[in-house]
């Protein structure tokens, strides 16, 4: 993951098959099976490599049970 080494994760939400990290800096990072757009990147291609999520972009999101939904 290309982050600055001081970074460190302060929430993991996991779905059945994707990934998001939020770390102490507010930077969100996503990877995984993206055929529903679930990871927020405006696509629907699925990420190996964990991607830092814009959030210039979204009007809300909402927490479910460990899932992001956007």
């Amino acid at each position: 993951m290309p982050v600055a080494s001081k970074s460190k994760i302060k929430s993991v939400c996991c779905g059945a098959d994707h990934t998001m990290v939020l770390l102490n800096h507010d930077l969100i990072y996503v990877w995984g099976l993206n055929s529903e757009g679930q990871l927020g990147l405006g696509n629907n291609n699925n990420i190996c490599v964990p991607q830092k999520l814009s959030l210039s972009h979204i009007i809300k999101f909402n927490i479910l049970f460990n899932f992001f939904i956007f």
